[in-house]
């Protein structure tokens, strides 16, 4: 017999990526900290080798890992909370990880901080007559899998158990009872989950089927050859994910239509839905949560990473060059991350322009300006868009308070008035002298003297919005004002600024630090 043997990677829709390492399971929130293997954040200790791996999403937002076992039972462990993997470690610190699960006598101090026991094993498939080479979640509380019988014959088995809290039950000697069985006409090279209620097969020649969750099994697009990689986006109108304040709605446009990717490695031919789009790739993957819809990008043999809408063309594909070698490892969702790995094992994260402007678009779109600000200022987009668009909505009611309280730092919005370079346009009042510069520092400089609160904590934005209108004077006079104040309370005691006493420079900035701000400004 001919085996082929390829390289793949586990990845959730939440971007933790696994890694098989013997009996155990390397798990790493990409969405939270990037390590590279072999570290890992959390080592799921399942007591015998594992065979393949699985990832679903249950309906509170925890993430939950599936590992198929060698002997055939299935180890599972699910997060706390979202996916935060690490907080597993305080829960699973001292527990018992079950057969082969841990270490005696002395080897206990060698034991990793970060290893910790599966938190159930469901058994009983030890004797059904088919060795199990396949898995995947099917959706809440339901698993399907691929095995063999000693006649060569695949067959898929439906199985359902009880979706309680892992923590509250304990039932590593379950029996298996399996709801369907159906036996396949050829050899399954993969199983993969596709949506809540189907599971995707692709056979050893490239073609695929669809099993439903009813027992039916269906023919759908497959591919002229055997894939290594294979990715599916169920059609959805609405979809919903948990975001950051960097990036994506809780809303974001979702797929309308089914997308079956696959890459075939060794030749470099991607599919999409049957049809070959590209010839010299050599890695893939969907963002399925980004604020333009989902995206497909791909990694080439010319180490070029393209971007283009999940069903664009060739034609509308982003590009940028990458280092030799990289692949696309994880995109986590409700980012506009895309984690690359290069051959010698480092991670990097770079954040594709047609995923970063989208992001940006819908964050002004929400008024969460603050958001806006961050992202165009990690990836070096021009801050003048949060004025521009949609002007005047940025110095509109409440949203330069909400701005500056997301902001949270004085020398960053200072930073953000002094790159405002809007050409002269009417500011909407009526009068023609003004600008949108003037317009938007006359804002701020209101808000930030409104309260005794926020005056002196924002001193160099107010000075910025004085300079930036050319007022230098009033710019200095604000700094004699502040200056003469801290000599007073200086005197009388109170040691707010320039005395002895050491002030605090963020949140009461003294009158020599804004001196130094204008004079780094307008020099």
């Amino acid at each position: 017999s001919r085996c082929t043997l390829s390289w793949d990677y586990d990845v959730s829709a939440y971007g933790t990526v696994g890694v098989i390492d013997g009996n155990s399971v390397l798990i790493t929130p990409m969405r939270q900290c990037m390590i590279p293997p072999p570290l890992c954040a959390v080592e799921l200790v399942c007591g015998r080798p594992v065979a393949c791996l699985m990832f679903s999403r249950g309906e509170d937002g925890r993430e939950r890992v599936g590992a198929l076992l060698d002997d055939g039972r299935l180890a599972i462990a699910t997060c706390l909370e979202a996916d935060d993997w690490e907080g597993l470690l305080l829960f699973g610190a001292g527990r018992d990880g079950g057969d082969d699960a841990g270490t005696d006598g002395d080897e206990d101090a060698l034991v990793p901080k970060n290893r910790i026991p599966a938190s159930v094993i469901l058994g009983g498939a030890l004797d059904c007559g088919h060795q199990f080479r396949h898995a995947a979640f099917l959706g809440v509380g339901q698993v399907v899998f691929v095995g063999q019988s000693i006649d060569g014959v695949d067959s898929l088995f439906h199985y359902s158990f009880d979706d309680r809290d892992d923590r509250e039950r304990d039932d590593r000697t379950d029996r298996m009872d399996f709801e369907n069985c159906v036996e396949l006409e050829a050899h399954v090279s993969r199983l993969v989950r596709f949506g809540d209620d189907r599971a995707l097969l692709e056979f050893e020649d490239g073609r695929c089927c669809v099993y439903r969750a009813d027992g039916t099994l269906e023919s759908t697009d497959g591919f002229q050859a055997r894939c290594d990689v294979v990715r599916v986006v169920p059609a959805a109108t609405t979809a919903t994910t948990t975001t950051t304040a960097t990036t994506v709605p809780a809303s974001a446009p979702a797929s309308l239509a089914d997308a079956i990717i696959g890459l075939d490695v060794e030749t470099g031919r991607l599919y999409r839905n049957g049809a070959v789009i590209a010839s010299d790739a050599t890695s893939v993957g969907v963002h399925t949560r980004s604020a333009g819809g989902p995206h497909l990008l791909y990694t080439t043999r010319a180490n070029v990473l393209k971007t283009l809408p999940l069903f664009g063309e060739e034609s509308e594909a982003v590009r940028r060059t990458v280092e030799d070698g990289c692949v696309l490892v994880s995109l986590p969702e409700g980012t506009v991350d895309v984690v690359l790995q290069a051959p010698r094992g480092n991670l990097e994260i770079i954040r594709p322009r047609a995923l970063v402007l989208p992001a940006i678009e819908d964050a002004l779109g929400r008024r969460e300006f603050a958001a806006a600000w961050r992202l165009a200022t990690v990836n070096r987009v021009d801050l003048n868009v949060l004025v521009n668009h949609g002007w005047p909505a940025l110095i509109e009611k409440d949203n330069v308070r909400a701005f500056l309280e997301g902001v949270g730092s004085d020398s960053d919005v200072a930073g953000f008035l002094q790159s405002l370079s809007a050409p002269k346009a009417a500011a909407g009042d009526g009068n023609a002298e003004n600008t949108k510069i003037d317009a938007v520092c006359e804002a701020f400089r209101n808000e930030v003297s409104s309260s005794s609160q926020h005056g002196r904590a924002w001193l160099r934005t107010e000075l910025t919005t004085y300079t930036k209108c050319g007022d230098i004077g009033k710019a200095l006079l604000r700094i004699k004002e502040i200056k003469e104040l801290d000599m007073n309370n200086n005197g009388n005691g109170n040691g707010n600024g320039n005395g002895n006493e050491q002030s605090d420079e963020r949140t009461h900035p003294s009158a020599e630090a804004g001196l130094k701000h204008v004079l780094l400004h307008n020099s």
